[in-house]
């Protein structure tokens, strides 16, 4: 995720996520993909509210 205006990197994830092999729906269906949706969402509502990302 970038910062506000000067655009910098506020959130950086590291993905271990297949990126080939799988469905999209198999990949959906991950531990680890609900874990990154989870964790982004929660700063992604976090940075809404205190409108600290773009």
């Amino acid at each position: 995720m970038l910062s506000a205006r000067p655009g910098r990197v506020a959130l950086d994830l590291p993905i271990d996520l297949p990126r080939t092999g799988v469905a999209p729906d198999e990949l959906r269906g991950l531990p680890a993909y609900a874990a990154l949706r989870a964790e982004i969402g929660h700063a992604v509502r976090s940075a809404a509210a205190t409108r600290e990302f773009i």
